[in-house]
């Protein structure tokens, strides 16, 4: 059976919310078994601790915590996720919708063949089923 890709986007900005990201990364990779994922996290805070935590995820192994710390959780062997991060060079500033709708524009709108899903979640959502 052949299965399209899913792209499962999620829209981050403040460092304050980490752990709603800490939980739905490590959600998604206890509970997603469809195949053929790509998880995009698009962070609008411009922070550098946050960007840097992200770029240490490997979803090959053992997800790392926001502290460093190593956790048990790993993605299901069956899946091909694939981590893809779209940091923001220009902070959009203004009301809450301004960074939202840019990431949202930035992440739906790339290339792609219109034969994929492609979902979209803020970032306080904290928990994937």
């Amino acid at each position: 059976m052949s299965f399209n890709k899913l792209s499962i986007c999620l829209h981050f900005g403040k460092k304050d919310n980490y752990p709603f990201l800490e939980n739905f990364i490590k959600s998604f990779l206890i509970c997603n078994t469809y195949p053929n994922v790509d998880l995009i996290i698009t962070e609008t805070g411009g922070d550098n601790q946050i960007r840097k935590w992200l770029k240490k995820i490997n979803l090959n192994k053992n997800f790392i915590n926001f502290d460093g710390s190593i956790t048990s959780i790993k993605k299901n062997k069956k899946t091909n996720l694939k981590l893809k991060l779209v940091f923001h060079k220009k902070i959009h500033k203004g009301k809450f919708w301004v960074p939202y709708m840019k990431s949202f524009i930035d992440a739906a709108y790339a290339k792609d063949n219109l034969t994929n899903y492609f979902v979209f979640f803020c970032r306080r959502l904290s928990v994937f089923y």
